[in-house]
């Protein structure tokens, strides 16, 4: 059978499951390899004027009722192929196998002609000139069916069209290296005949897969033959694919619509050198366009400042970068340079207005670049944070300092937190704002910062402007301050007492001796504040810690007052010969006198104070006793008792009778021994106003009358001292005054009553044991400061009475024991208070 010829305008389609390259290959070289052998696939969008249908028509897919899934799969091809067709249809069957014409038949409306193959071709035969084959190509190609377009510039025998449409069609199918291949055979094919620019069209396409050095000279002579064939654009990416960094000029780099293309080749040294050799003026141009790139350029020569600049202000800011130029600055030495530099980057991280999201955000959060700019963004949390004395040692006084001045209402005085002692002075100067004139609060704040040396320099600065509850603060916080003493002494004693109790009361003894030291001055001094001083060191409750004290300071040469004062006070007996004369010397006699007075019993006190100096205390020295007249007892008798009133000294007279304390007051004395005596007007003890008891003696040196204080059952509770003015007689209703008594007849029924009475109140020497005994200096702390300890003697008031009821003859044996009232009050112990 002859083979026909199709022209540009048939097609034949076909399809198979047994092997669709085989029937294609049989196809072809049935038709002489025309170009429109098409599978179903290929021919979607081609139109020709007939199509000639080969499908395999022994398919039992064709019995449509039997096979519906795979039926309707066929049917869709046999759509597409007879769909293709503009006038004409011819579908290929065998003679003997009816399966195609049987579905033909089952369709409705369908009208089938039969007619031998070679009767049908005869129709198609045509001749086709290679023009019409190119123009076909052509239009295919515009298309984008570049297969069929290769197949038709092959039946034109346009070789370089058939491998441009070739290449097409490879890269389109993911046939990279191919497609590549076959458009540098396209290049070179036009670039033989003459056709420069198409070998320049297909040299675009080609760079964009990977240049080959090979391909310069086509492409250099070809621009040389067409030298406007290029946009600028254009030139340069053929350049950069070239490596040829020679054809990029600088205007290339500073023009905004080519700098784009430079982006890939970034950190490139050949790009990097082409910048180098810019002037000036010229980088500056091009900072406006390669903004990243200038900025590695700054980076290589460490100029980090400007690098972090132009890296934020590119369209897409290149933060990485940014952090890493930020980095090498705060890593460089500390010097002007780096804090300027720093203060200068912070500036453009925060100033960056290009999103809405805080600069520290688009860094490591745990790199030094955020703690940077987390300062400057806020510092407050920075100093609260547990980092702001490492922001200090990496970053400077300087730069911190500029964070919070940049930063509004940013308090002054957080600067403590990173360094105390850098920021002093901006610290001291934001307290001063702050607190004003409240001074005690800086101190507080300080103290609460752990910053106790700065909070004692402030408070002796202001010491003065302190109130007194403030220094007794400031005593609480253990501030390392000097001052303290100077400034309680300027105060007064009232303030040094307090402040003493309150140290002992916080046991900072060392504190509370350099306070007294002040109040023992001078002696005057020492003899003015001695019964405060008394007072609050004898009440402190702290005696076993001052003695512990005391035993350190022992081996100190030259103890100052205050220890010598402890001494006096605690330890009288131990004192050597030059420390007694120290006392002497710095106290006087009157102080050294009372403080013995106080801390020892009577019997041991000119002992002691004899030591210090004789002459001095010799009004102390303890008299005789007289000798008992025992005859002068027997020969008196009874008579003088009974004779009258007036053999008893008067309310008014002067006794000359010697006490514990000195001599009763010759003129304007008030009482006597053995008077029963009520307290008033008393106000440090309201409680003891309304109480009696019986007058012992009159102190000389206090100038008070030693009472015996009595209970309800008789008994002597206490003895304290009194002033005069605090004393008024008593005379019990139930009881007849002795004078009375005495004036009586004879009668001796009288006496037994008296007798019992005195007996009553002797039984009071047992007081030492009742719980209101006070023997320990220390305990005075519950008295006032007039309060004072001393010993009554044991001897009588009234020598006459006493040697008279000592008589153990038996004409005294019926008679009242008078003195009995006066031994009640005796006792080897002491437990008298100054009071009134």
């Amino acid at each position: 059978m002859e083979r026909p010829r199709f022209g540009v305008n048939q097609a034949l389609i076909y399809t198979s499951t047994i092997d669709p390259i085989a029937i294609s290959e049989q196809m072809g070289s049935w038709l002489d390899s025309h170009p429109f052998i098409l599978t179903t696939l290929d021919s979607k969008g081609l139109e020709f004027e007939d199509v000639v249908i080969a499908f395999d028509v022994e398919r039992k897919s064709w019995a449509v009722k039997e096979n519906q899934v795979s039926s309707l799969r066929l049917l869709r091809e046999l759509y597409v192929a007879v769909t293709r067709a503009k006038r004409r249809v011819v579908i290929l069957v065998r003679k003997n196998v009816s399966t195609m014409k049987d579905f033909f038949v089952s369709l409705e409306n369908c009208r089938i002609m039969e007619s031998d193959a070679k009767t049908a071709f005869l129709e198609f035969d045509s001749v086709t000139s290679s023009e019409d084959w190119f123009e076909r190509g052509m239009k295919l190609f515009e298309d984008e069916e570049y297969k069929t377009a290769a197949g038709c510039f092959k039946a034109a025998d346009e070789f370089s069209y058939f491998h441009w449409a070739q290449g097409k069609f490879e890269i389109a199918k993911g046939l990279k290296h191919d497609g590549t291949e076959s458009l540098r055979k396209a290049a070179r094919t036009f670039f033989e005949s003459g056709e420069h620019e198409r070998t320049l069209e297909l040299l675009s396409c080609v760079m964009e897969m990977g240049w080959n050095s090979d391909d310069d000279y086509i492409y250099e002579t070809s621009k040389a033959m067409c030298p406007s064939f290029f946009t600028p654009k254009q030139a340069i990416l053929f350049a950069l694919s070239r490596d040829k960094w020679n054809e990029i000029s600088v205007d290339d780099l500073k023009s905004k619509a080519t700098a784009s293309l430079f982006h890939n080749y970034r950190g490139n040294p050949s790009l990097i050198a082409k910048v180098e050799e810019c002037s000036k003026a010229d980088r500056s141009s091009i900072e406006w366009s390669l903004p990243l790139v200038v900025g590695d350029y700054h980076m290589e020569r460490m100029e980090y400042s400007k690098s972090v600049k132009l890296y934020l202000e590119a369209d897409a800011p290149d933060f990485a970068k940014a952090e890493e130029a930020t980095n090498c600055i705060i890593q460089m030495e500390n010097s002007s340079k780096k804090t300027h530099s720093l203060i200068e980057v912070a500036d453009i991280w925060t100033e960056r207005k290009a999103d809405a999201t805080r600069a520290s955000e688009n860094v490591s959060k745990t790199g030094d670049t955020f703690l940077l700019l987390h300062l400057f963004e806020s510092p407050q949390a920075v100093s609260r944070s547990s980092r702001p004395s490492i922001a200090y040692e990496k970053f400077g006084k300087d730069v911190v300092k500029n964070a919070f001045a940049k930063t509004k209402n940013a308090p002054m005085e957080l600067l403590h937190n990173f360094s105390p002692d850098a920021f002093h002075v901006e610290i001291r100067q934001a307290l001063d704002v702050k607190f004003k004139e409240k001074p005690m609060e800086a101190v507080s704040w300080y103290h609460q910062h752990n910053d106790e040396t700065r909070a004692a320099q402030l408070a002796m600065e202001r010491i003065k402007e302190l109130k007194d509850e403030d220094l007794i603060k400031i005593i609480d916080m253990d501030l390392p301050l000097k001052g303290i003493p100077d400034e309680a002494a300027r105060r007064g004693i009232e303030f040094q007492t307090k402040l003493i109790r309150a140290c002992l009361n916080d046991d900072k003894i060392d504190l509370a001796i350099s306070v007294t030291d002040k109040a023992l001055f001078s002696v005057a001094i020492a003899q003015a504040n001695m019964k405060q001083l008394f007072s609050v060191w004898s009440g402190s409750g702290s005696n076993q810690l001052i003695k512990t004290k005391l035993g350190m300071k022992k081996r100190r040469n030259k103890p100052g007052k205050g220890i010598t004062f402890l001494r006096l006070l605690f330890q009288p007996n131990e004192f050597n010969d030059q420390a007694r004369k120290n006392c002497m010397q710095w106290f006087g006699a009157t102080f050294v006198e009372y403080v013995v007075s106080q801390a020892t019993t009577k019997n041991e006190r000119y002992a002691i104070l004899s030591k210090f100096d004789q002459n001095a205390f010799n009004h102390l020295r303890p008299q005789p006793k007289p000798k008992r007249d025992t005859t002068q007892k027997q020969s008196t008798g009874n008579t003088k008792l009974k004779s009258n009133s007036s053999s008893r000294p008067s309310s008014n007279s002067t006794l000359p009778t010697k006490t514990n304390g000195g001599l009763l007051p010759t003129e304007g004395a008030s009482f006597k021994p053995s008077d029963a005596v009520m307290i008033k007007d008393i106000k440090a003890k309201p409680e003891l106003n309304g109480r009696t008891g019986t007058v012992n003696n009159f102190d000389k040196v206090s100038g008070r009358y030693e009472v015996a204080l009595s209970a309800s059952n008789g008994k002597v509770t206490q003895k304290l001292l009194f002033k005069p003015s605090n004393l008024e007689k008593y005379v019990p209703q139930n009881i007849t005054p002795l004078s009375a008594a005495a004036d009586d007849d004879d009668d001796s029924t009288n006496l037994p009553s008296l007798t019992s009475r005195n007996r009553s109140a002797s039984s009071s020497s047992a007081y030492a044991d009742d719980d209101s005994f006070v023997s320990d200096p220390s305990s005075l702390s519950s008295h006032t400061d007039e309060s004072d300890v001393d010993e009554t003697d044991s001897d009588n008031s009234i020598p006459a009475l006493t040697n008279r009821n000592d008589s153990s003859t038996d004409d005294d044996a019926s008679l009242p024991r008078i003195n009995q009232r006066s031994v009640s009050d005796s006792s080897s112990n002491d437990s008298r208070g100054f009071y009134g």
